[in-house]
């Protein structure tokens, strides 16, 4: 289950062309039709629009660098279970500063001959990955000694929090030919703990016949 930290560090990427049309999953187009028969239709819920309507306020009670605060309850397509979700938007979405310059590492599979497409090389290589970069905020400071994050919401205010510095692993989910998972190991400032998790609640066939 993806935490919100990590829902907030994933990027998806598509790539598609009108001579590479297969490229976009057969699936994805089905859902997305499901969607625009249907304005307000929706499979799954998160915990924090649970019985709301899509458009509805709703809030996540975490910090904003987590992906808390006030936002709107809209429809998403879960790309593992292809499922219409309610969740909560937030408004002000805040975007934790990363290392500069620390690529992503797909599959070994994903390379030939040590090199990772093209369409990838600016933000990919192939593994292994042999150094673990820090943010500017942990420097030169070990795990777990205390750090200041600075950043800014989407509005651009911005804001600090004191935290500590933590080894983590982020995620990029991407499409090519299929599904792929990248990922890198890097040293960040964050909150002790882990994030907020989703929680989903299916919705019922009668609540989708009443929508």
């Amino acid at each position: 289950m993806r935490t919100m930290m990590g829902l907030m560090w994933m990027g998806s990427v598509l790539l598609a062309s009108p001579a590479r049309a297969d490229l976009i999953p057969p699936q994805q187009v089905k859902a997305e039709a499901r969607m625009a028969q249907n304005p307000t239709l929706y499979d799954r819920s998160d915990q924090y629009c649970l019985n709301k309507r899509v458009g509805a306020a709703c809030r996540i009670d975490a910090h904003p660098v987590l992906g808390g605060g006030p936002g709107r309850c809209e429809r998403f397509i879960d790309r593992n279970t292809w499922t219409i979700d309610l969740q909560c938007q937030i408004d002000d979405l805040v975007l934790p500063e990363g290392p500069e310059n620390a690529p992503f590492y797909p599959p070994h599979d994903f390379c030939s001959n040590g090199k990772v497409p093209p369409a990838f090389e600016s933000y990919m290589a192939c593994p292994p990955q042999r150094t673990i970069p820090a943010d500017r905020f942990c420097q030169g400071r070990q795990i777990g000694q205390a750090c200041t994050l600075e950043y800014r919401d989407s509005k651009g205010k911005p804001g600090s929090v004191a935290w500590q510095c933590q080894r983590i692993q982020e995620f990029d989910d991407f499409y090519f030919a299929g599904w792929h998972q990248a990922q890198r190991t890097v040293i960040v400032c964050r909150p002790p703990g882990s994030a907020p998790v989703r929680q989903w609640t299916e919705r019922s066939l009668l609540k989708k016949l009443l929508n």
